[in-house]
């Protein structure tokens, strides 16, 4: 992460923490994070930006849980019920309940998998993709009126530090 997307962090994200909490370190303008606290900050000041998305989604009454599993057939369905339960990272048993609940909801069916007869494929049924386009455009909209109180250099300066943030995440993940 640079310099800039940290101290943009800093100043946006987290404009209340103390100067100590972030500590640039030696002439290169590497940023890093001083202790394990200061990410537990970070970390908190990400959990409020992801619980006001998705609660500004709410209105469907589905857990957070169900809810992914219900995005996650929509957006790369069909699958199998063991492809749901990796995507979503859980044990299969816990995802057999979350379909359970999606197909009782008439959110999810499960159709003849052409490759393999015995095999079931999920399907998000139009009212299932309809509560995810609802949720994901209330959510969208939110977050546009948060980013329209920004001026536009500190758009662009969040912009580039979460997706710095993000392919850092996704980069530990891989290694």
């Amino acid at each position: 992460m640079t310099a800039t997307s940290t101290q943009v962090l800093r100043s946006v994200v987290l404009p209340a923490a103390p100067d100590e909490v972030w500590k640039l370190v030696g002439d290169t303008g590497d940023a890093h994070v001083g202790t394990t606290s200061d990410v537990a900050v970070l970390h908190h000041q990400l959990v409020r930006v992801t619980r006001a998305l998705r609660t500004s989604g709410a209105g469907n009454n589905l857990s957070v849980g169900t809810a992914s599993a219900l995005w996650t057939i929509n957006a790369h369905g069909p699958l199998r019920m063991s492809a749901l339960a990796e995507r979503e990272a859980v044990a299969l048993p816990t995802v057999s309940r979350l379909v359970a609940g999606l197909e009782q909801l008439g959110y999810v069916t499960r159709t003849p998998d052409p490759e393999d007869g015995r095999a079931r494929l999920l399907v998000a049924t139009p009212e299932g993709a309809d509560v995810i386009t609802h949720a994901r455009s209330k959510k969208a909209q939110l977050l546009r009126a948060a980013m329209d109180r920004l001026d536009v250099q500190q758009q662009q300066r969040v912009h580039a530090a979460i997706t710095d943030l993000a392919d850092a995440l996704a980069e530990e993940i891989s290694t």
